[in-house]
């Protein structure tokens, strides 16, 4: 699966609308990616919005198209990436977010502690290979 923000969970409407909470895209909208005037889609952790669009009524074939190159750039480990869900509410995303960040940590961490243990019985095998030798070449 591509890490990208059409298939995250936290594009959203109706970003910039005081007093209103934003809503999670659709199925249907984020294979459409088409912002309208004045739309106000965006990244709900705050990384991107459609307010840098033109809100005139004739949005020209060059935004649209830098809009859909954003919408599909690939955000691997740059983004709070979580994949759209759909009924999922914005603190369970949050939260499930959070937890694949924290699993991500532990993997890494784990990868060095494996790396150092290895390293530390390689150490260890060669260090009493060098006592066996010096032991019987006495």
């Amino acid at each position: 699966m591509t890490h990208n923000c059409r298939d995250c969970h936290f594009m959203a409407s109706d970003l910039n609308m005081v007093g209103t909470i934003p809503k999670t895209l659709s199925k249907e909208q984020r294979e459409l990616l088409e912002p309208q005037s004045g739309s106000t889609w965006g990244c709900y952790k705050r990384v991107w919005s459609t307010a840098s669009l033109p809100h005139d009524h004739n949005i020209g074939a060059a935004e649209k198209g830098s809009f859909m190159v954003k919408m599909l750039e690939d955000r691997r480990e740059s983004c709070f990436f979580v994949e759209h869900q759909e009924g999922m509410e914005w603190p369970a995303a949050e939260d499930l977010q959070r937890l694949q960040f924290e699993n991500r940590q532990l993997k890494r961490s784990y990868r060095y502690t494996l790396w150092g243990l290895i390293i530390a019985g390689i150490g260890l095998v060669t260090g009493a290979f060098f006592q066996a030798a010096n032991f019987f070449f006495r």
